[in-house]
């Protein structure tokens, strides 16, 4: 691999994930879920990254399923370190970039209830994020998005768990 990684919306959906990943080590990047399409996404923008899929190590674990996809890479793991490190700067304006950020960490540590949009651990940086772009948030044992509806626009055509949601156009699952 010898491109050199340049932030776009892709990797920005990434970088979204591992900020809300809790690797152990110092040079790996992971996502874990239990939905296939999630991983897919990973895999797509891995391989784009310059990863051979011979790299992707995929591991399985029962009660309940669940997948994890981890690759080590120094690298990458230090541009997105650094990226992260920066996002203030990378994700002050609200465009396709901080949309991807925002979408890669609800699809990593969010979901929906009956009280709404939650997401866990998103950490500190990212819900200081969030309120600069006006999504405001109340920290419980989940962390809540107060204004839905806005934060649901935002980021729907870029999240898949969003997509599994809502109906957007193109979605395969509202057709059954």
């Amino acid at each position: 691999m010898t491109q050199k990684i340049k932030l776009n919306p892709d990797i920005c959906y990434m970088l979204g994930v591992h900020s809300c990943s809790k690797c152990s080590d110092n040079s790996s990047i992971e996502m874990s879920s239990n939905d296939e399409s999630f991983l897919e996404r990973f895999i797509k923008i891995a391989i784009g990254m310059g990863i051979e899929p011979s790299k992707l190590l995929v591991s399985k674990s029962h009660k309940p399923t669940l997948y994890t996809i981890k690759f080590y890479n120094s690298k990458i793991r230090k541009f997105m370190d650094r990226s992260l490190d920066r996002s203030e700067h990378i994700l002050k304006h609200p465009n396709a970039y901080t949309a991807n950020y925002l979408a890669g960490i609800f699809d990593s540590c969010g979901g929906v209830d009956e009280k709404g949009i939650y997401m866990y651990s998103p950490g500190e940086r990212n819900i200081m994020l969030m309120e600069r772009l006006g999504f405001h948030t109340s920290n419980m044992t989940k962390l809540r998005i107060r204004n839905s509806e806005s934060f649901i626009a935002f980021i729907r055509e870029h999240s898949l768990r969003m997509r599994s949601i809502i109906h957007l156009p193109g979605n395969e699952r509202d057709l059954c």
